[in-house]
């Protein structure tokens, strides 16, 4: 009986963390351009001075450009491997649960794009897609060696 209450908190966790991830998600999308280029900005700025010492060549703008296309990668690898992780375990095989896990993803990652060309000052990017899609590939791998319950 423990065993099994065990179980499904487990499997409840991980949908409840895969929608806390598409709720922030959807936040990120729908903010206004100066909103969403104001907290890249600050991140980009806060951390300008460390990289700087490595890189010193490197403007804050261009640095500002990498943060932004490594967070469209970064969201969507953790929404991957959060997906991964509540999905396999519902599917009947191995290759089904890749499957799910990925075309949901990719259908989040192609409604995020779709979102921000509906905000204010946001545009819908084809090269932030593809950032999207990167990091539900890699977050899907990461996903399936990390998951020892789905090693058939």
């Amino acid at each position: 009986m423990k065993g099994v209450f065990l179980l499904a908190a487990r499997k409840t966790l991980r949908w409840c963390l895969v929608l806390i991830w598409l709720i922030l998600t959807v936040y990120l999308s729908c903010q206004h351009g100066p909103e969403s280029g104001e907290l890249s900005h600050k991140i980009a700025a806060g951390s300008y001075a460390l990289l700087k010492k490595v890189f010193p060549k490197i403007s804050l703008s261009s640095y500002h450009t990498i943060i932004r296309e490594v967070a469209h990668f970064a969201v969507h690898f953790v929404l991957a491997l959060l997906a991964y992780r509540a999905i396999a375990p519902c599917c009947k095989d191995f290759k089904a649960g890749i499957v799910v896990s990925l075309l949901f993803c990719l259908l989040i990652a192609a409604i995020d794009e779709l979102i921000q060309c509906c905000s204010p000052g946001r545009t819908m990017e084809f090269i932030d897609f593809f950032h999207n899609s990167s990091g539900v590939s890699f977050g899907t791998i990461v996903g399936i060696l990390s998951n020892d319950e789905t090693a058939y």
